[in-house]
């Protein structure tokens, strides 16, 4: 088989002790071996702990990175509404694009691979969260 990149001496599962060779293909784990014995690029993790990505099931893009437009003084759900709706107001397509594309940003710099966002569609706003949700897919 052909690979992409030997990740060697990684770390997986409960081992703490043992290492293995991870082999990538197209940017999936095509082998996990205790040594792979091929020509590819090569980076060695010495023993490093590999994981996989982290999955985020339930985000609000459009509303990610306004919490200096809200203030909590009694940390209720209800204020936290109220908030989020005054908030709204000033939200604009462009707005909205910026800050949830910090926020994925941030995400994939951490380990995320995949996302699953909720774009809110308000009679305040209408499909301005939409719209630039689905801007973010084209990026």
């Amino acid at each position: 088989m052909n690979f992409d990149l030997i990740l060697r001496r990684a770390r997986v599962g409960s081992s703490k002790l043992t290492s293995v060779d991870i082999g990538i293909v197209g940017g999936c784990i095509a082998e996990i071996a205790p040594t792979i014995q091929v020509e590819a690029s090569e980076k060695d993790l010495a023993g490093k702990f590999v994981v996989p990505g982290f999955v985020e099931t339930h985000i609000h893009l459009d509303k990610s990175c306004i919490l200096d437009r809200c203030t909590s003084e009694q940390g209720t759900l209800a204020e936290a509404i109220a908030e989020v709706a005054a908030a709204k107001r000033a939200f604009t397509e462009e707005d909205i694009f910026e800050r949830a594309r910090r926020t994925l940003e941030k995400s994939i710099l951490q380990g995320t691979m995949r996302m699953r966002t909720h774009a809110e569609v308000d009679p305040r706003i209408g499909l301005k969260g939409f719209h630039a949700i689905k801007r973010l897919r084209k990026e």
